[in-house]
Protein backbone atom coordinates (compact mmCIF):
# COMPACT_ATOMS: atom_id res chain seq x y z
CA UNK A 1 0.00 0.00 0.00
CA UNK A 2 1.10 3.55 -0.58
CA UNK A 3 1.43 6.40 1.86
CA UNK A 4 2.60 9.98 1.89
CA UNK A 5 5.43 10.84 4.24
CA UNK A 6 5.25 14.40 5.43
CA UNK A 7 8.49 16.17 6.44
CA UNK A 8 6.87 17.17 9.71
CA UNK A 9 9.86 17.74 11.96
CA UNK A 10 10.66 21.01 10.24
CA UNK A 11 7.03 22.09 10.33
CA UNK A 12 6.61 21.26 14.00
CA UNK A 13 9.92 22.37 15.45
CA UNK A 14 11.12 25.35 13.41
CA UNK A 15 9.09 28.03 15.16
CA UNK A 16 9.59 26.45 18.59
CA UNK A 17 13.38 26.35 18.21
CA UNK A 18 14.08 29.40 16.11
CA UNK A 19 11.18 31.68 16.91
CA UNK A 20 9.63 33.89 14.31
CA UNK A 21 11.97 35.06 11.56
CA UNK A 22 12.17 38.84 11.63
CA UNK A 23 14.11 40.44 8.78
CA UNK A 24 14.28 43.76 10.60
CA UNK A 25 15.87 42.52 13.82
CA UNK A 26 17.71 39.22 13.39
CA UNK A 27 18.86 38.35 16.93
CA UNK A 28 19.11 34.61 17.20
CA UNK A 29 19.03 31.83 14.65
CA UNK A 30 17.68 32.68 11.22
CA UNK A 31 14.79 30.46 10.25
CA UNK A 32 15.10 29.58 6.54
CA UNK A 33 13.00 27.35 4.41
CA UNK A 34 13.74 25.35 1.33
CA UNK A 35 11.07 23.34 -0.42
CA UNK A 36 11.12 19.56 -0.43
CA UNK A 37 8.44 17.48 -2.04
CA UNK A 38 7.94 14.20 -0.18
CA UNK A 39 7.68 11.12 -2.34
CA UNK A 40 4.55 9.02 -2.43
CA UNK A 41 5.96 5.61 -1.69
CA UNK A 42 5.62 2.32 0.05
CA UNK A 43 6.42 2.36 3.74
CA UNK A 44 8.97 -0.36 3.00
CA UNK A 45 11.03 1.95 0.77
CA UNK A 46 12.91 3.23 3.81
CA UNK A 47 13.50 -0.10 5.49
CA UNK A 48 16.71 -2.00 4.82
CA UNK A 49 16.16 -5.76 4.48
CA UNK A 50 18.72 -7.76 6.47
CA UNK A 51 19.96 -9.53 3.35
CA UNK A 52 21.21 -6.28 1.78
CA UNK A 53 24.37 -4.48 2.55
CA UNK A 54 23.81 -0.80 3.30
CA UNK A 55 25.81 0.20 0.23
CA UNK A 56 23.38 -1.67 -2.04
CA UNK A 57 20.28 0.17 -0.85
CA UNK A 58 18.63 2.38 -3.48
CA UNK A 59 17.29 5.45 -1.69
CA UNK A 60 14.06 7.04 -2.87
CA UNK A 61 14.29 10.39 -4.63
CA UNK A 62 12.86 13.68 -3.36
CA UNK A 63 12.49 16.94 -5.20
CA UNK A 64 13.83 20.10 -3.57
CA UNK A 65 14.23 23.76 -4.38
CA UNK A 66 16.70 26.23 -2.93
CA UNK A 67 16.10 29.88 -3.72
CA UNK A 68 18.92 32.31 -4.41
CA UNK A 69 17.96 34.18 -1.22
CA UNK A 70 18.33 31.08 0.95
CA UNK A 71 21.58 30.10 -0.80
CA UNK A 72 23.01 33.59 -0.20
CA UNK A 73 22.05 33.59 3.50
CA UNK A 74 23.58 30.13 3.99
CA UNK A 75 26.78 31.10 2.15
CA UNK A 76 27.12 34.26 4.26
CA UNK A 77 26.52 32.27 7.43
CA UNK A 78 29.29 29.84 6.49
CA UNK A 79 31.68 32.72 5.69
CA UNK A 80 30.90 34.30 9.07
CA UNK A 81 31.54 31.03 10.90
CA UNK A 82 27.91 30.58 11.94
CA UNK A 83 26.45 27.13 12.43
CA UNK A 84 24.21 25.47 9.87
CA UNK A 85 21.38 23.76 11.77
CA UNK A 86 19.02 21.39 9.99
CA UNK A 87 15.54 20.73 11.34
CA UNK A 88 14.57 17.28 10.12
CA UNK A 89 16.07 14.59 7.93
CA UNK A 90 14.44 15.88 4.74
CA UNK A 91 16.08 19.27 5.29
CA UNK A 92 19.37 17.50 5.99
CA UNK A 93 19.22 15.64 2.68
CA UNK A 94 18.37 18.92 0.92
CA UNK A 95 21.24 20.86 2.51
CA UNK A 96 23.80 18.15 1.84
CA UNK A 97 22.59 17.73 -1.75
CA UNK A 98 22.37 21.44 -2.59
CA UNK A 99 25.90 22.21 -1.40
CA UNK A 100 28.39 22.36 -4.29
CA UNK A 101 31.76 20.98 -3.14
CA UNK A 102 33.54 22.37 -6.21
CA UNK A 103 32.63 25.97 -5.36
CA UNK A 104 32.28 25.30 -1.61
CA UNK A 105 28.91 27.07 -1.63
CA UNK A 106 25.17 26.78 -1.99
CA UNK A 107 23.52 27.94 -5.17
CA UNK A 108 19.98 28.41 -6.38
CA UNK A 109 18.70 25.11 -7.66
CA UNK A 110 15.68 22.92 -8.20
CA UNK A 111 16.74 19.31 -8.26
CA UNK A 112 16.11 15.79 -6.99
CA UNK A 113 18.14 13.96 -4.41
CA UNK A 114 18.47 10.28 -3.70
CA UNK A 115 21.36 10.80 -1.28
CA UNK A 116 21.56 8.00 1.27
CA UNK A 117 23.27 9.18 4.45
CA UNK A 118 24.41 6.38 6.75
CA UNK A 119 27.29 5.90 9.23
CA UNK A 120 30.58 6.75 7.56
CA UNK A 121 29.10 9.64 5.56
CA UNK A 122 31.18 12.81 5.78
CA UNK A 123 28.85 15.77 6.27
CA UNK A 124 29.70 18.75 4.07
CA UNK A 125 27.81 21.58 5.75
CA UNK A 126 25.77 20.48 8.74
CA UNK A 127 26.76 21.55 12.24
CA UNK A 128 23.62 20.54 14.13
CA UNK A 129 20.58 18.32 13.52
CA UNK A 130 17.21 18.50 15.26
CA UNK A 131 14.86 15.64 14.42
CA UNK A 132 12.23 13.21 15.65
CA UNK A 133 12.80 9.72 16.96
CA UNK A 134 12.64 7.37 13.99
CA UNK A 135 11.83 3.71 13.48
CA UNK A 136 14.71 1.36 14.31
CA UNK A 137 16.60 0.00 11.31
CA UNK A 138 15.21 2.72 9.03
CA UNK A 139 17.20 4.91 6.69
CA UNK A 140 16.23 7.88 8.87
CA UNK A 141 17.79 6.45 12.02
CA UNK A 142 20.87 5.63 9.93
CA UNK A 143 21.11 9.29 8.91
CA UNK A 144 20.84 10.37 12.56
CA UNK A 145 23.47 7.77 13.53
CA UNK A 146 25.77 9.07 10.79
CA UNK A 147 25.56 12.51 12.36
CA UNK A 148 25.47 11.76 16.09
CA UNK A 149 27.12 8.35 16.28
CA UNK A 150 25.46 5.01 16.90
CA UNK A 151 26.18 4.90 20.64
CA UNK A 152 24.75 8.39 21.23
CA UNK A 153 21.60 7.48 19.31
CA UNK A 154 21.19 4.24 21.29
CA UNK A 155 21.56 6.19 24.56
CA UNK A 156 18.96 8.73 23.43
CA UNK A 157 16.49 5.98 22.51
CA UNK A 158 17.12 4.20 25.82
CA UNK A 159 16.36 7.43 27.69
CA UNK A 160 13.27 8.05 25.55
CA UNK A 161 11.88 4.58 26.30
CA UNK A 162 12.66 4.97 30.00
CA UNK A 163 10.92 8.36 30.14
CA UNK A 164 8.03 7.14 27.95
CA UNK A 165 8.51 9.67 25.16
CA UNK A 166 6.13 9.49 22.25
CA UNK A 167 7.75 7.92 19.23
CA UNK A 168 7.33 8.27 15.50
CA UNK A 169 5.27 10.71 13.54
CA UNK A 170 3.37 8.34 11.30
CA UNK A 171 0.83 5.84 12.49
Amino acid sequence: SNSMFCPNCGMLKSNCVCGKYDREKPKGPTNLFSFSKPKKSSVLDDEIPEVYSIEDHKMHSESYKMTSEVAEILNNAKKEGKRIISVGTTSTRTLESAFDTETNSFKECHDNTNIFIYPGYKFKVLDCLITNFHLPESTLVMLVSAFAGRENVLKAYEEAVKERYRFFSFG
